[in-house]
């Protein structure tokens, strides 16, 4: 379903009306009585033990191993000469295709 950018602009005005017509004294009870219950306290979630030291190690050797990647990429030396990998060639512009 194709909606116009006129379409968009009325929900948006229709929506901030509805928000401004809202009776202030129903969102000022709705925050008093949230402010006036007890927080409610959950439990953390049970972490299977070694769980966290095994992930951890696993951490550190893919860091490693990332490192030592850039490392081999950083230190290699391209022969005077070389051809460019790549040569940027901006896009021409496209055309139209919405009609507002």
């Amino acid at each position: 379903m194709k909606r116009s950018r006129r379409k968009f602009l009325q929900l948006m005005a229709a929506g901030a009306a509805a928000a401004v017509a809202t009776p202030a004294r129903g969102i000022a009870r709705t925050v008093r009585r949230a402010a006036t219950r007890p927080a409610a306290k959950h439990p953390a979630p049970a972490r299977p033990a070694g769980r966290s030291e095994a992930l951890a190690a696993e951490i550190e050797k893919q860091k490693g191993y990332v490192s030592a990647a850039l490392k081999t990429i950083r230190t290699y030396e391209l022969p005077n000469g070389a051809e460019q990998a790549f040569v940027f060639r901006p896009l021409a512009p496209r055309g139209k295709e919405r009609q507002s």
